[in-house]
Order: structure tokens, then sequence, then C-alpha cells
């Protein structure tokens, strides 16, 4: 039989609600289970058996039928008291979205400690924080910790998960989502990240329309989807060919051009087609009134109209381009020879 002892050391850290907590412990005797079988149930972190009924939550493995999109990658924190939960989670999050940097910590202060380890909390593109994390050195809950990680300027995605109902709370924090304990099926946990996730941080943008009001448009979705972005203003092509060749070791990372910018400019399409040599990183996005000719806009990443797209369809869009041209001028670089 097992055995089920109270852990007398466990506080919740609630005033006047000091909860409990029980430890059950099973014997059991672990069956190697054939390789394929194992293979089904597997996680991010490894090992066999099917822990995910737990917190995990169900794990329903559809990720060869609906694969994580390509730029949900960087590093994941994990921050949960509980080593089980914690070890649980990262493996459903490496299984779901395979790219992650997945590290985990115990605690609000142990991950602070680690985001400034690493350089900051803009180092971090995903955090998913536990509410009630008590230790004997530690005070912070997970609504604590997320309103220091925002004041930190952390720009990642931040979800709380708790087994308790703090939405309310970790959303006023400064959280973008939250899941309660065990976590949702694989498909609708994609769902989620994927609709949170955001531009990268310190993105540089050159925004270019010979109307001003058209600019002040653009820059205000700009700003929504990335706030901490550098965005420079052109209202000519000649301000966009000298804002190219004024920095040449700061390369644009997107480029919005208006096709007609005032009668004495050239055209949007003829200026991509000319940048495009010397800015390969770049993601070039033609924005135009009229209408959009395939093979005369073929050196643009994205043809958007006016209006714009909507918030959502603009994030989905530029995150797939984003990611796109970055693989794309990684196998370039790669390619080439080294100097010597």
């Amino acid at each position: 039989g097992g055995r089920i002892r109270l852990d007398n050391e466990y506080n919740s850290g609630e005033p006047n609600a000091p909860g409990a907590r029980f430890e059950v412990r099973i014997p059991y005797t672990v069956i190697q289970a054939p390789r394929h079988v194992m293979a089904s149930g597997g996680g991010g972190g490894g090992g066999g058996g099917d822990v995910n009924g737990f917190v995990g939550g169900a794990a329903t493995d559809d990720s060869s039928a609906n694969p994580s999109p390509p730029w949900i990658k960087g590093r994941c924190l994990v921050v949960d008291d509980d080593a089980m939960v914690r070890k649980v989670i990262s493996r459903r999050l490496g299984k779901v979205f395979p790219r992650l940097d997945i590290l985990e910590a115990s605690s609000g202060e142990a991950a602070l400690q680690c985001v400034k380890d690493l350089g900051g909390p803009d180092k971090v593109a995903l955090f998913v924080v536990d509410h009630y994390m008590p230790g004997p050195n530690s005070t912070m809950t997970g609504s604590d910790t997320i309103r220091l990680l925002r004041t930190e300027e952390a720009g990642g995605v931040i979800i709380g998960c708790s087994a308790n109902d703090m939405e309310r709370e970790h959303l006023a924090a400064g959280a973008d989502g939250f899941v309660r304990k065990p976590l949702p099926p694989d498909a609708d946990l994609r769902a989620l990240v994927k609709r949170l996730w955001r531009l990268p941080a310190g993105l540089r943008v050159l925004v270019a329309d010979d109307e001003p009001a058209n600019r002040l448009i653009i820059v205000r979705q700009v700003r929504l989807l990335a706030p901490k972005a550098e965005i420079l203003e052109c209202a000519t092509s000649a301000a966009v060919r000298a804002a190219f060749a004024n920095q040449p070791d700061r390369p644009w990372d997107l480029v919005l051009l208006d096709e007609h910018l005032g009668r004495a400019s050239e055209l949007g399409s003829t200026l991509a087609a000319d940048l495009r040599q010397v800015s390969q990183g770049a993601v070039f996005v033609s924005i135009s009134g009229s209408g959009l000719d395939p093979e005369r806009f073929k050196h643009f990443d994205l043809l958007w109209g006016k209006p714009l797209p909507t918030q959502a369809e603009a994030r989905e869009q530029l995150l797939r381009a984003l990611a796109g041209r970055s693989e794309h001028v990684g196998a370039k670089s790669a390619a080439l020879p080294a100097q010597l």
C-alpha cells in the first residue's frame, strides 16, 4: 500500500489561510514499454511515463497535424514551487513548442535572479508563472512576480498558471493570459500562445508615406504590435534611401512602403527592388490603396491594402515573415565561406 504524509512546513503565504499539503507515496514497478509507445507519449524533457494526466492536463499528440509556428522560439521560464509540476509543465511546453529553450525557477525570487543572470527580462520570450509559491526563502506570489517582471520591462509573453482562479490578479499585474491547472489540451495551448505571441523587442522599423495622416495610422498600428520598436518616418523616396545609406551598420528589420510617395518620388515597388539588394534581412511590406499586381510587387514579403489588416492579422503575418526572413538570411550566411 501507499503512504500519506502531512507536510508540516507548508504555508500558502496568504494571511489567515495557511492551507495544507499532503504527500502521497505509492510504490510501483517501472514497465519498459515498446519504443513506438514511448515515442507517442514523450515530452520535451525526455522520459517515458505519462505524467501529463496530473497538472499537465490532456496531452493529445497533434503536433504532426498542427505543428508549432516557427516564430514561437527563444527562452521560456517556468516558475513554480513544486518540482514535479515544473517538470510536467516543461515537458508539455517542450513537446508543443519544440523551438523553446525551457528553464525553471522555484520561486518568484529565483525567477528574478534567473532573468538577471541571463542579462535582463527581455532575454526571455515566454514566462509561465504559478501563484502560490511558499518556501523558506520565498515570500512572493505569482502576481508579485509578474508585476516586478513588468516593472523591469519584461517584453515577453507572461501566462499565469494556477490551480486557483487567480486570473483577475495575474492580468492586473501585467500577465497577457491565464490558464488553470491542469493545462489545456495541446491544440488549445498552442492557440493561446500563438494568439499572445509578440513581435521581437527592439525592432527597427521604417515607415514611408507621403501623407502625414497615413503615416500616423501606420505608426499607431506598429506601436500596438511592437511597443518598443524604433520607428523612423519618411515622406519621400529620397528620405528612405538616405535612411539606408546613413546607417549601413544598423540594418532595418521592417520596412513599410506606400506605393505612391508623391509626384517627385520613385514608386515604392522600385525602391523595394533596389533596397532588397542591400538589406537581405529586412521584411518589406507594400501598403497601397490601388490594385496589387504580384509581378510588380514581387520584391515585397507582404502586400497590405488600405485600410490596413486587423491587428491580429498583421501580427501573425509579420511574425511569419520575420521568422522566414531570419531563416533565409541564416541559411545564406552559413553557405558563405569564412573570411580569412
